[in-house]
């Protein structure tokens, strides 16, 4: 993924605002807790860069995004 952000760490609730915003669409409560299961995985409350970087692992984020979110499943 290209480093092109400046944000160290983002919380929930701006995630989650940020993220409708961004697939123009509002992720389900059941697929967007989902989705912070992966990426918060020990609960601090938020998402960091390295968090989505390893969850695209390569491959385009908002199409690993929208799979996660809707299947529970990493793309192969």
């Amino acid at each position: 993924m290209k480093k092109i952000y400046q944000v160290q760490f983002i919380s929930e609730p701006e995630f989650h605002s940020r993220l409708s915003s961004w697939l123009g669409e509002t992720p389900s409560s059941a697929s967007f807790a989902r989705l912070m299961l992966r990426l918060d995985e020990f609960g601090v409350g938020g998402v960091t860069p390295s968090n989505l970087d390893e969850i695209a692992a390569g491959n385009p984020l908002e199409d690993v995004l929208k799979i996660y979110m809707e299947t529970g499943n990493m793309p192969t």
